[in-house]
Parts: structure tokens; sequence; C-alpha cells
């Protein structure tokens, strides 16, 4: 049955002069879903997509959807539509009883024409609008003046409120200058020692002073006692004061940034930037290696 079926669908897309290309593209659905369906294949989807399918076909080749749905679920069961009835039966093939739907005649409104009452109306329209806009400029005349002078104190009270919140607000915050001498002296304060000499705990012969002129870390021993190893940081203008009976080992990190004093006299030690020493300092004087 599904030839019948099939060849209606086909017969009718033909003469709306339709191509399946050209249908795909009106309805959105794939072109090999509506190969499947004029090759009698419904098993591409489930029905109810199929079905779907088909009545958009239908709507487009001008076919009922609702007929063409219940031609298709005829044609399945192996039998032929009958519309006269709601149920699918049975009938000899070969007659067509599909009603033939006739058009209702489109009945004409009698026209309205307007009154002499209507214009009459829109004449007392006009009148009350020209009156109402009359009423509203004098309105706006009389009230101008009261207009003017709420406006004014408006700009009065903003005025109030900047100067308030702004300018007085501003002019309250007195900055009290520091004297010129005070900030000099405080400026000069910066590049003097921060730090006093720290004076060992133990008494000893040798008393070294380590002055720093740029940041330098430093690891010190004292006398082969290996208690009185320390590592420390001295910064730019401090200094470091270490006693010893016999003899200091010193490693310098930076090289270049520290100055060096035994017993109160300058040793003869010279270092370069980020160059670390490693040195040895007796009575006798200054030993150096890399």
């Amino acid at each position: 049955m599904f030839d019948e079926f099939v060849k209606e669908l086909i017969d009718a897309r033909n003469n709306s002069g339709l191509s399946l290309q050209q249908m795909s593209a009106k309805s959105r659905i794939d072109k090999k879903f509506l190969e499947a369906i004029e090759n009698k294949d419904f098993d591409f989807l489930p029905e109810i997509y199929v079905k779907a399918f088909i009545k958009d076909y239908a709507k487009l080749v001008g076919l009922d959807p609702e007929v063409t749905i219940k031609k298709f679920l005829a044609a399945k069961e192996g039998i032929k539509y009958v519309p006269d009835t709601e149920e699918l039966t049975a009938t000899p093939e070969g007659k067509n009883t599909e009603p033939q739907l006739k058009e209702k005649p489109i009945e004409k409104k009698p026209e309205v024409k307007l009154s002499v009452s209507n214009k009459i109306f829109d004449s007392e329209k006009a009148d009350l609008n020209s009156a109402s806009k009359n009423q509203k400029n004098n309105w706006l005349t009389e009230n101008k003046n009261a207009f003017v002078f709420i406006l004014s104190v408006l700009l009065i009270l903003i005025a109030v409120f900047i100067y308030y919140q702004l300018v007085k607000t501003h002019e309250e915050i007195i900055v009290k200058e520091k004297p010129i001498e005070e900030v000099i002296k405080e400026s000069s304060a910066r590049f003097e020692k921060v730090e006093k000499p720290k004076e060992e705990i133990h008494s000893g012969t040798l008393k070294l002073l380590i002055s720093a002129t740029d940041t330098s870390w430093l690891k010190t021993k004292l006398d082969d006692d290996s208690t009185k190893v320390r590592d420390f940081m001295l910064y730019p203008n401090q200094q470091q004061q270490l006693n010893a009976s016999e003899k200091f080992e010193i490693t310098i990190g930076n090289s270049a940034g520290v100055k060096l004093f035994l017993n109160g006299k300058e040793l003869p030690f010279v270092g370069k930037l980020k160059e670390v020493k490693h040195i040895l300092i007796t009575k006798n004087g200054l030993t150096v290696s890399n």
C-alpha cells in the first residue's frame, strides 16, 4: 500500500514545481530523509520523527497534513484510508473516496459610513483638545516665575554643598611645614651610621672593626673556635666590631662593600663588586684568598 501513498506525494510535489533540494531548504529537513520517504523507506528514524517529516512534506506540496498522516498509517497497516469514518477500514481499491472540501464563501461586511453625529463628536473633540492646550499654555505662563525661583534656590543649594564639601574641607586641612633646618637634619641622618659597633662578649688582644659601604654578607670565625662562628648582613653605613685573641677567618660575599680596621688602623683590603673573598687577619696583618 505504500506504493500508492508515495506516488500521491511525488505527484503532488511535481505539481507544485518543487525539487527535493528546494523542499529541504524550505523545511530544513535533510534531503536524504526526503529521498527516503519517496523511496518508501520509513525506517530511517523513529516513527514520531517520520510522521513529523511527512506532515512537513504534505504542507509544502499542498496536501492536508492530517489526512496524509492517516493515509500513511493506513498504508502501514495494509489498508486504505476511508475519509467518511474516523476508524481505518478496508475498502475496495481503485475508488477515490477522499472528500472534497468546499470553500465557504467569505461574507462581506457592510461598509459603515460616518454619520453626522460622528462628525459632530470629532469637532467637539478637536475643540476640547484646543481648549486643553490653551489652558496648559496659560498655566505654564502663570507659573514661570515660580519655576525660575525654585531653580534659583536649587542652584544656590548645590553651590553651597560644593563649597562645604570640596573647597571648605580642603581649606581646613592645614599642613604644618617643618623648618628647613629640621628637614636638612633628618635628610643627613639617613646617611649616618644606623647601627653602633657591636662588642663581642669576650675580650681579646685583637679588635677588628668592619665598616660597610655597600650591602655585604659576611661569615666570621674567631680563633679556630667553632662556637664563635656566625654569619650576618651589613648594610651601608653599618659597622660590626669583633674581638679575638689570635686571628679572624672571614668570608665576604661582596668584597667591594667593606672596609677593615684592625686595632684602629685601616687594613689594605681592596675587593671587587659582588666578588667573594676569604681573608685571614692576625696581628701580623692581612692574608687574602679567593
